[in-house]
C-alpha cells in the first residue's frame, strides 16, 4: 500500500481522474479506505472524487469512525445519501452517537423519513447491549408463503439486506416463528410452504442482553447471524458475526486495560489524545499509591524485627514478587474462564479447593527453594526456615485471593478484569509482608 502512496499524490497533484480511477478499480475497499487514511485530507477528497459513488459506500464503511466524520463534510449531497442509503443500519447509528449535532442536522437533512426513524430507534438502545448491536436490514417471509413465493421476494429485496444466509419466518405483526438458511430455500421444492422447511427450534437473543452474552451465544452455537427480539418474540433486527468479532476484539482490549490498572479508552492508544490518556491512568495510579503506603506503614511497625535480623529486609521482594505472580496466574485463569464461560459463579467452593491445594503444591515447592537461598545465603537455619514458611503461606493464599477475587467482582456486576494485575498485585504485597513478618516473629522470636 505504502508503494503506491507517492504514485497516487502525484497523480492527484495532476488532477489526472481517469488514472486514479483505474488504480482504484484494483484496490480492494479495505486497502483502498487504508490509502485515503494515509493521505492528507485535501488529496484524500480529491481521491474520493474518482471513486464511482456506489463503490465509495462500501469503502466508507472501512474507514475508522473519526475519519468518517472528518471526511462527511466535505462530501457532495448525492454521495451523502449514497453512504447514508447504502449503510448497515447498525453501523449508520453508531456514526450518529459520534457526530456533532450540527453535523446530525445535516445528514438527516438528505435521509428518508423511514431512514431518521431507523436511526433514532436504533440509538436509543443502551450501548454494549444487543439492541445497540443489531442491523434492522435482514430477510423475513410469511411462513404460508410457497417456496417460489419467498424466492422472488428475496430477489427483490436481497440487495438492501445485510445478510440473506439466514432468512427469519415471521407473522404479521413481526413474531418470530421460525428460520431457515438459503441451502435450506434452494434445495426445497417450489410447491413446498416456508413453514414446512423451518426450523421452529430458534436460538435468539434479546434487545438489552450484554455484548459478552451474545458473543458467548455466537461462539456455542457456531452460528453467522443471531435474531434479536423482545419480551414479545417480535423480531427488531438480528447480529451477524462480523459484529461480533468487533465486539471481541473491543472486550479483550478493555480487559488488557483493566488489568493493567489503566481506565477503558474509546480509541486506539495512538489517535487516543495525551491528556485523555493520562487521565485515564492517573487515577488508578493514585489508588495505588494511597494503597501502597500500607505497605510502608506496615514496614515502619515492623522495623525492629529488621533492626534485630537485618537479613529480613533482603527477601521482602522475593516474597511480594513470588506472591503477586502467584496470585496474577490464578486471577487471570478466572478471569479468562468467566469470559469464555466456562467457569460459572456456582462452581466457587470447587475453584477454592482447587486453587488451595494448588497453592499448597506451588508454595511447598518455591517454599523448600526459598529456604536454601536464605541458608545458603546468611548460614542460619531458621531465618532459612522462616522464608521457606512464609513463601509456602504467602504463595496458598495468593492463589487463594487472585481465584475469588474475579467470581466476587463478577457476581456483584463488577468487571472481574480489574483484580488482575496492579490492583491484585498491591493487596499481597500487604498481605505478604503482615504474614512475613508475622512468622519471622513467631519463628526468630522477635520481641517489639
Amino acid at each position: 500500500m505504502h508503494l503506491i502512496t507517492p504514485e497516487i499524490k502525484e497523480l492527484i497533484g495532476e488532477k489526472d481522474y481517469t488514472a486514479l480511477q483505474d488504480i482504484m478499480t484494483e484496490l480492494l475497499p479495505p486497502d483502498t479506505a487504508e490509502l485515503l487514511q494515509s493521505l492528507e485530507h485535501e488529496e484524500a477528497i480529491e481521491l474520493i472524487r474518482s471513486i464511482p459513488p456506489d463503490r465509495f459506500s462500501e469503502i466508507f464503511s472501512y474507514l475508522d469512525n473519526e475519519y468518517q466524520i472528518l471526511i462527511l463534510q466535505d462530501l457532495t449531497v448525492g454521495r451523502l445519501k449514497n453512504i447514508l442509503n447504502d449503510m448497515p443500519s447498525d453501523e449508520r447509528a453508531d456514526l450518529f452517537l459520534k457526530i456533532t449535532p450540527e453535523l446530525k442536522k445535516q445528514l438527516f437533512s438528505v435521509m428518508s423519513e423511514e431512514e431518521k426513524k431507523d436511526v433514532e430507534k436504533l440509538m436509543q438502545y443502551k450501548e454494549k447491549t444487543a439492541g445497540a448491536l443489531m442491523t434492522t436490514e435482514f430477510a423475513k417471509v410469511n411462513p404460508n408463503m410457497t417456496i417460489e413465493e419467498a424466492t422472488n421476494i428475496l430477489r427483490k429485496t436481497a440487495l438492501k439486506r445485510e445478510t440473506i444466509y439466514y432468512i427469519y419466518a415471521t407473522d404479521d405483526r413481526d413474531r418470530l416463528l421460525g428460520v431457515f438458511s438459503l441451502k435450506d430455500l434452494i434445495v426445497a421444492p417450489a410447491d413446498k410452504t416456508v413453514s414446512e422447511i423451518m426450523n421452529s427450534n430458534l436460538i435468539k437473543v434479546f434487545l438489552h442482553d450484554d455484548q459478552e452474552k451474545v458473543a458467548n451465544v455466537f461462539k456455542k452455537y457456531d452460528l453467522l447471524a443471531l435474531p434479536v427480539v423482545d419480551n414479545f418474540d417480535n423480531i427488531h433486527g438480528i447480529i451477524t458475526v462480523d459484529d461480533i468479532v468487533d465486539v471481541i476484539e473491543k472486550e479483550d482490549t478493555e480487559d488488557f486495560h483493566k488489568m493493567a490498572a489503566v481506565g477503558a479508552m474509546s480509541n486506539a492508544y495512538l489517535k487516543t489524545p495525551f491528556s485523555m490518556v493520562a487521565k485515564k491512568r492517573i487515577g488508578w495510579l493514585l489508588l495505588l499509591l494511597i494503597t501502597y503506603t500500607v505497605s510502608a506503614q506496615l514496614l515502619e511497625h515492623y522495623s525492629y524485627a529488621l533492626e534485630s535480623v537485618i537479613a529480613l529486609a533482603f527477601f521482602i521482594p522475593m516474597l511480594s514478587g513470588s506472591a503477586g505472580n502467584a496470585g496474577t496466574q490464578s486471577a487471570t485463569l478466572v478471569i479468562r474462564g468467566l469470559a469464555t464461560g466456562e467457569i460459572k459463579f456456582q462452581e466457587i467452593f470447587y475453584i477454592m479447593k482447587r486453587e488451595i491445594f494448588m497453592g499448597l503444591t506451588l508454595g511447598t515447592i518455591l517454599g523448600a527453594l526459598g529456604f536454601l537461598r536464605a541458608y545458603l545465603m546468611q548460614g542460619n537455619p531458621m531465618l532459612g526456615l522462616t522464608i521457606g514458611y512464609s513463601l509456602a503461606l504467602v504463595i496458598t493464599i495468593a492463589t487463594f485471593i487472585g481465584s475469588i477475587l474475579p467470581l466476587i467482582l463478577h457476581k456483584t456486576g463488577i468487571d472481574p478484569a480489574i483484580s488482575a494485575g496492579p490492583f491484585l498485585t498491591t493487596i499481597l504485597d500487604i498481605t505478604s509482608i503482615l504474614i512475613y513478618f508475622q512468622v519471622a516473629k513467631v519463628l526468630l522470636g522477635l520481641v517489639q
